[in-house]
């Protein structure tokens, strides 16, 4: 009989440890899932801010004045990469469009 209740108390805490688990891997799989939405719609908010600033270039038509962002992104990269040394160095006539893929 002690062996009966020993083994019913330990089943108990077992069920009540699993339990326990399961509500802790409930409230993490909640915790993940709230998070990717936090970064699905951050990313939805970058994509729209983005697609704001993008600029078609059409040659038949004037010069326009990139907005800010674009341009604060352009001089940045030239910094970064020192495009300004680099393209003042090659003599090779084709350089810029080789570089930009055309």
């Amino acid at each position: 009989d002690l062996d009966n209740t020993n083994s019913n108390s330990g089943s108990r805490a077992s069920r009540r440890q699993q339990e326990k688990r399961e509500k802790m891997l409930e409230k993490q799989r909640e915790r993940e899932l709230a998070e990717e939405q936090v970064e699905a719609s951050r990313r939805k908010k970058m994509l729209r801010a983005a697609q704001k600033s993008i600029m078609l270039w059409d040659p038949r038509k004037g010069p326009r004045k990139p907005p800010k962002e674009s341009a604060d992104l352009i001089f940045s990269v030239g910094e970064l990469f020192d495009l300004p040394r680099v393209f003042q160095k090659n003599t090779e006539p084709d350089f810029v469009l080789a570089t930009i893929g055309s």
